[in-house]
């Protein structure tokens, strides 16, 4: 009876998973695909499959640990809040006792907004409109702070110097503005 020849399956699954994580640790070395593969015997496209693969299996791993994370620490929050809100509720606390567990609270709430990304930064767009109106409010206080402060004499070539500058501002803002219908 002829032996098997072949490797068990964990040991084939074990150095499959040791060939894949060599690729990504020759790959953080800045080696190209091509280099890996002749360094492992296999494939250009085997060795670019073997970097895809650990690095999606150590995102999902990362992904993990940070879920659990955020569930302790908002359990801590829970704990936390139910906690200030039993101190609360005890009778025999002046305003400033129950002040300060309402700061307390606030805090904690804050933290969890924090913790689970409510409290976002917001990006905020400048329409056209907007950047067009801001730029004219800004060329009248400017002309009005050169009427008050400059001697009629060179009141004119600043205001003129003013208006090329602004001039010169809303063509390279209409380069890089879409022009919008009103």
């Amino acid at each position: 009876m002829a032996k098997n020849k072949r490797r068990p399956r964990h040991l084939a699954k074990q150095a499959l998973s040791v060939r894949r994580w060599e690729a990504l640790e020759l790959r953080k070395q800045c080696l190209s695909y091509r280099e890996i593969s002749e360094r492992q015997d296999t494939d250009p496209g085997t060795a670019y499959l073997d970097v895809q693969i650990v690095m999606k299996e150590y995102a999902a791993n990362m992904r993990d640990s940070i879920k659990a994370v955020r569930d302790r620490e908002e359990l801590s929050l829970d704990t936390i809040e139910s906690q200030l809100h039993v101190t609360m509720a005890a009778e025999g606390l002046d305003i400033s006792d129950r002040m300060k567990i309402v700061d307390r609270i606030l805090k904690v709430k804050t933290r969890r907004a924090n913790l689970l990304g409510l409290d976002a930064p917001k990006k905020h767009v400048v329409q056209v409109e907007d950047a067009r109106a801001m730029m004219m409010v800004y060329n009248n206080v400017v002309v009005n702070i050169i009427a008050k402060s400059v001697p009629d004499s060179a009141r004119d070539s600043i205001v003129a110097e003013l208006g090329r500058a602004m001039s010169n501002a809303a063509s390279r803002m209409k380069t890089c503005l879409p022009e919008q219908s009103m």
